[in-house]
């Protein structure tokens, strides 16, 4: 059994994994939070108090939780800039993975402008994305506006015309999950760029 939180505001959580390898061994992942060095894993079993499971200054974490093999434990993570994850219960005896309707946080990893009034985007796949949302900003992320939606979860390019010439725009991209679930739109992921 493994679990998937989905917390959009910024500055902390975009997502949080949690899956049982079984015998009481757990592994963690979890995107990570804007200017953060170190995480905390927590734990508690039920009717128990929160403790401290590990730190690491990696996003992944895995280690056997020894005798509470077969119990459900709660977990969340905790970041050195004060960001908490949503909780989420495990029950440690099960091996296996749920499938998540929330698709992970696609990053722009291709912003630039090699020709006059036009934008090229290039973004990293999301498991889970049925498709994805481009929005841009003129103000430097006090609003956005959306540029272009498609509804094809391997689509990840894309070419922008009609831009402003030496105006700076900034530039998200939000994937679309099951139900039409979208991930945040987060200062933590946005990419800039002065258009020629």
């Amino acid at each position: 059994m493994a679990g998937y939180s989905n917390v959009g505001n910024i500055g902390k959580f975009a997502s949080f994994f949690v899956e049982s390898k079984g015998k009481g061994d757990v592994s963690l992942k979890w995107d990570k939070v804007k200017d953060a060095k170190k995480y905390t894993i927590e734990y508690k079993g039920e009717g128990k108090s929160w403790a401290t499971f590990g730190e690491t200054t990696d996003n992944t974490f895995s280690r056997t939780i020894g005798n509470y093999s077969g119990d459900t434990i709660a977990w969340r993570i905790r970041s050195d800039t004060g960001a908490v994850s949503a909780s989420l219960e495990l029950n440690l005896g099960k091996k296996g993975k749920v499938e998540s309707s929330y698709p992970d946080i696609p990053y722009i990893h291709y912003c630039k402008s090699e020709r006059k009034g036009g934008v090229t985007l290039r973004w990293t796949l999301s498991d889970d994305a049925e498709g994805y949302i481009v929005y841009y900003s003129k103000d430097g992320g006090k609003t956005y506006e959306e540029l272009h939606h498609t509804a094809n979860g391997k689509v990840n390019n894309l070419a922008v015309e009609k831009l402003t010439s030496g105006k700076k725009y900034r530039f998200v991209v939000c994937a679309v999950g099951k139900n039409g679930i979208t991930t945040a739109l987060g200062d933590g992921y946005y990419s800039e760029v002065t258009v020629k």
